[in-house]
């Protein structure tokens, strides 16, 4: 029989050298209050990421590989609309935050990978 899952309230956790810290949360209000508390005057550009993260929640990326044409109709609008977030490599997003920390921070909290697609890390 299968364990339950347990996804912890904290993904991530990350400080600078000045003492900035960024955590990132699997719940999306907790994220965005985080990073709006880091940079409010970045509020588009993280509003642009979080949408992004709710529009392609209930789209699982990882089977593309396998989806029929009936999967590509039900989804193709869904990832043409959030062109907007998966244009960009994570690194080339960043560089759209005006605060330093979060620009900083963003590139290196998913992989440790700062030219993977957005879409990896949505």
């Amino acid at each position: 029989m299968p364990s339950e899952v347990h996804f912890p309230e904290e993904l991530v956790k990350a400080e600078d050298q000045s003492g900035n810290k960024f955590t990132v949360y699997h719940d999306l209000e907790r994220l965005e209050t985080e990073m709006k508390r880091i940079a409010p005057e970045d509020s588009n550009t993280i509003g642009d990421y979080i949408n992004g993260i709710r529009r392609l929640s209930d789209v699982d990326l990882m089977e593309v590989g396998f989806w029929k044409f009936r999967d590509w109709i039900k989804n193709i609008f869904v990832l043409i609309k959030n062109r907007k977030v998966t244009k960009y490599t994570t690194i080339a997003f960043a560089q759209r935050f005006k605060n330093p920390a979060l620009r900083m921070f963003f590139p290196v909290i998913q992989y440790g990978w700062a030219i993977i697609p957005m879409t990896l890390n949505l």
